[in-house]
């Protein structure tokens, strides 16, 4: 398992510099795209309460939106790209083909049209999701009971899934919470003194949640 040094429960800052050599050739860019990463995630201790108090449906931070749906938007728009190329491309083989091959052309674009529609279905049921957890989302108590490392790395850095026992609809629960970097390790300290945690929980599906504790806030 990928060691997790320990910072005593302390909440770390997404504006932690980069380690990148001020002569470094890489270094203005590398700044620009973290101070553009930091500014479209940033979620403020007060944003964070200020949500968490919100009545339902809550109004739902722009850098929490961000951090739960990632760049999943970009979708919204391959999906039906690869559909209209799906339309499309029969059209353009039948032209290239010669007539023996003809026959293949109405196949070539039914996968770039299973495949679109698959991508489009998915991303807009899993965005709908992610935003009924936030805007409908139960907020309970609950403990970290475990953290695992996964065999998916994100970025280079491996991803972890922090296990949270929480109680809903009168049944104790468990639930996994996926955390990399600096999260993950509070996570571990988490997992090994037990102190309760804030779990925002689908009111539809209590399988998904968010732990509160385990955002990336900015300071």
């Amino acid at each position: 398992m990928t060691d997790i040094p320990d910072h005593g429960g302390e909440r770390r800052s997404l504006l932690s510099p980069m380690k990148v050599e001020p002569d470094s050739p890489m270094h203005g860019f590398v700044s620009s795209v973290a101070r553009r990463q930091i500014a479209e995630t940033a979620l403020s201790e007060a944003e964070l309460a200020g949500f968490l108090a919100a009545a339902c449906p809550r109004p739902i931070p722009p850098g929490l939106n961000r951090q739960l749906l990632g760049n999943t938007k970009i979708l919204l728009y391959i999906g039906p790209m690869l559909i209209v190329l799906g339309l499309f491309s029969p059209v353009l083989f039948w032209n290239a083909l010669g007539e023996s091959l003809r026959w293949i052309s109405p196949l070539t674009g039914i996968l770039p049209m299973l495949f679109g529609g698959t991508v489009l279905v998915m991303t807009v049921l899993f965005r709908k999701q992610k935003a009924r957890l936030l805007r409908d989302g139960i907020l309970v108590s609950g403990t970290v009971v475990d953290l695992r490392e996964t065999d998916v790395e994100v970025n280079e850095r491996p991803q972890f899934e922090a296990i949270v026992e929480f109680e809903h609809a009168g049944d104790i629960t468990q639930a996994t919470y996926k955390v990399y970097g600096e999260e993950a390790k509070r996570g571990r300290h988490l997992a090994e003194t037990r102190e309760t945690v804030q779990v925002l929980v689908d009111p539809l599906n209590a399988s998904q949640v968010v732990v509160t504790e385990l955002l990336m806030i900015t300071e």
